[in-house]
């Protein structure tokens, strides 16, 4: 999967109509169980090949409201999904996430009141969530 950029991630979502669905919308994965829409897009933006900054562009479009405020909800969903990841190779003990940790990162207001793709980018580049960077 790193060989494909996030462009083409994103143009693959779209020709295959996943950006017209709900993020809650669950897809079956053959003889495997479900993955969320959200779940599939999360895991495979962050797998694929590309720059750390096009990549997080995509991933706010996926977490923010449509007037461009990141939702720390969907912030936190994001978090928790592509954990996912390091535990299906066993690592997710490297990884460790709890919301408490996550939330010292945004001050009370914003946390109510959302933020920008810059606060996310300063977030993860910051190395605020410390492990993130290392999943790209």
């Amino acid at each position: 999967v790193h060989l494909v950029d996030i462009w083409n991630m994103i143009e693959a979502f779209r020709d295959n109509g996943l950006n017209t669905l709900d993020h809650n919308t669950e897809i079956n994965v053959e003889g495997h169980g479900k993955l969320t829409v959200f779940s599939v897009k999360a895991m495979l933006a962050t797998m694929c090949g590309g720059k750390i900054l096009d990549k997080l562009r995509y991933i706010f479009s996926q977490i923010s409201d449509s007037n461009g405020l990141m939702i720390f909800t969907k912030f936190d969903q994001f978090l928790k999904e592509v954990l996912k990841l390091p535990t299906a190779v066993f690592e997710g003990p490297s990884f460790g996430y709890t919301e408490h940790s996550v939330r010292t990162c945004f001050p009370q207001q914003v946390r109510e009141n959302t933020s920008g793709l810059l606060f996310l980018v300063n977030t993860v580049l910051a190395s605020e969530v410390p492990w993130l960077p290392r999943l790209y």
